[in-house]
């Protein structure tokens, strides 16, 4: 399977299928219980995040593959100046840091919760998604700073979506105003 960062780079069969599978997956746990099996999964938390570090070990052991990692960066070599990049690159890991400007993401969040210029919602949520829907509809505007969420709120989830939005940030839909085209029964003009 192909890396995936954006809904939008799925078809809506591709979609289907990773829904049909997810349900299969928890209808059929047994079915799945060695899928992985041979294949190990990479954690480099750099800070500590007990939940998500844990559902994460729990999925990949559930399906029968193993976990390599760390909960945090007091245990690996960060502790003696070597950064989380250089721990993941001697072991042939790659990626690109988040974007940690709060605003731009929120307004990312903002934007992708929009309907695109076709009326098609530019992100999904599943009802599978707990953590979003428990959290997200909850999360209020700091009283000191309105632009930005009270970070005093349980926000891993918001945090983790903000995080998406800006690893691929989409232009704002602007409202195109409609154009009034008057009568003119004489043709002049």
């Amino acid at each position: 399977m192909r890396s995936l960062i954006d809904i939008q780079e799925l078809s809506v069969s591709e979609i289907d299928e990773l829904i049909a599978v997810a349900n299969d997956i928890i209808d059929n746990p047994a079915k799945y219980s060695k899928k992985c099996k041979g294949k190990i999964l990479a954690t480099l938390f750099f800070e500590p995040s007990t939940r998500t570090r844990l559902s994460f070990e729990a999925a990949m052991f559930e399906l029968g593959g193993k976990v390599l990692g760390f909960s945090e960066a007091q245990s690996s070599s960060a502790s003696k100046g070597e950064s989380v990049a250089d721990t993941a690159m001697k072991y042939g890991v790659y990626f690109e840091p988040g974007d940690h400007e709060r605003i731009a993401g929120w307004m990312q969040c903002h934007y992708r919760l929009q309907f695109d210029r076709n009326g098609l919602p530019m992100m999904y949520v599943f009802e599978t998604c707990t953590a979003f829907l428990r959290t997200v509809p909850l999360m209020m505007y700091d009283e000191t700073n309105p632009e930005d969420i009270d970070t005093r709120l349980e926000d891993h989830c918001p945090d983790e979506v903000r995080y998406l939005c800006m690893s691929r940030p989409v232009a704002p839909i602007t409202r195109r105003e409609k154009t009034v085209q008057f009568f003119d029964p004489l043709g002049k003009c």
